[in-house]
């Protein structure tokens, strides 16, 4: 672990691999070199050293991305003059609305150097993916969703009561697929280019969602919530207030147990905050119990709200931000 992510060694076709399945990153960033910049002239020195036709083609262009701490070298104008007569040789070009992202970080007169391999950050998945009122970022419920379905090995349906644009139930429905609906950086690279044979792998997945149903009151957010998933087979979504109690609905499909096919039911929700949840999340969960009896239950909430007890026991916390607020998601079994 760093400050800020993780990192790992890896050979670059499995790297390269990684960053269509890593679905809960903002961004991967391959280090092209890591030495001492004490002067201007030491880190030219230095950039020379870098095997640059492997990955930036000639006529190409590339931004860059520049922080400094505790450093001599602490202008970005100074460096990107560096890296301009660095790489004019192979006739490459610095720009900064350039989606190939050169990251020069200098601490303490040591330099990191690295290349974005994503381009736009990660949790974009799709252009076409539309979101509602203050939609969770795809890339937090791919984590979270990792918690939850830790474990789980057996046939399951999943349930969101407060879906809003779907977002936990196409992640879900996508937990162990590529991130396939846009373009890489990664893949304009030369090295790619020439070894594309390499970087094909297949993985075998041992999950089984069933079916995913997805409840909201608000009308927009359902009408988004359809358009999202309308490329998903085995889903649900439709209106339905959470406070407003249906008996029937444990005893139709997908919610129905078979004795030939037993399903466990988990529902993960995010409610929405403030006015637009009466009773500022102190019965939801009761509700959400009572509704849909889940053999496991994961909720996303502020932390300074207080929850009514279940017959079910919280077995994980995570804190974390969530759109600048403090957050924490519990998750119940």
């Amino acid at each position: 672990m760093i400050h800020g992510g993780l990192e790992f060694q890896a050979p670059i076709e499995l790297g390269f691999w990684l960053c269509r399945r890593l679905r809960t990153v903002t961004r991967v960033l391959l280090r092209l070199g890591k030495f001492p910049a004490g002067s201007e002239a030491e880190l030219i020195a230095r950039f020379k050293q870098v095997n640059w036709p492997d990955f930036l083609a000639s006529g190409s262009r590339v931004s860059v991305k520049f922080s400094s701490k505790s450093s001599r070298l602490s202008m970005s104008r100074q460096i990107e003059q560096v890296l301009a007569k660095t790489l004019k040789p192979i006739k490459v070009g610095i720009d900064k609305n350039s989606n190939t992202a050169l990251y020069v970080r200098i601490f303490r007169d040591e330099c990191e150097l690295s290349i974005d391999c994503i381009g736009e950050a990660s949790f974009k998945r799709d252009a076409h993916q539309k979101g509602s009122i203050a939609s969770l970022r795809t890339s937090t419920a791919a984590a979270l969703l990792r918690v939850l379905f830790q474990g789980v090995h057996e046939p399951f349906v999943l349930v969101d009561p407060m879906c809003g644009a779907g977002t936990w139930l196409t992640e879900a429905l996508d937990f162990d697929s590529a991130i396939d609906q846009r373009d890489m950086v990664y893949e304009n690279f030369p090295i790619y280019q020439s070894n594309r044979s390499l970087f094909s792998q297949k993985q075998d997945s041992q999950f089984q969602l069933v079916h995913v149903c997805g409840f909201d009151n608000n009308n927009k957010a359902i009408a988004i919530a359809r358009k999202n998933l309308k490329a998903y087979q085995n889903t649900t979504i439709e209106s339905r207030d959470i406070f407003k109690r249906d008996d029937s609905l444990l005893e139709r499909a997908p919610f129905i147990d078979s004795r030939s096919h037993p399903q466990k039911r988990i529902v993960v929700v995010n409610p929405p905050w403030g006015k637009r949840l009466p009773g500022a999340g102190h019965d939801f969960l009761q509700a959400i119990y009572e509704q849909y009896q889940p053999t496991r239950l994961g909720v996303l909430i502020p932390m300074h709200w207080r929850l009514s007890e279940i017959p079910l026991s919280c077995v994980r916390q995570i804190v974390f931000k969530n759109s600048g607020v403090d957050n924490r998601f519990l998750v119940f079994a």
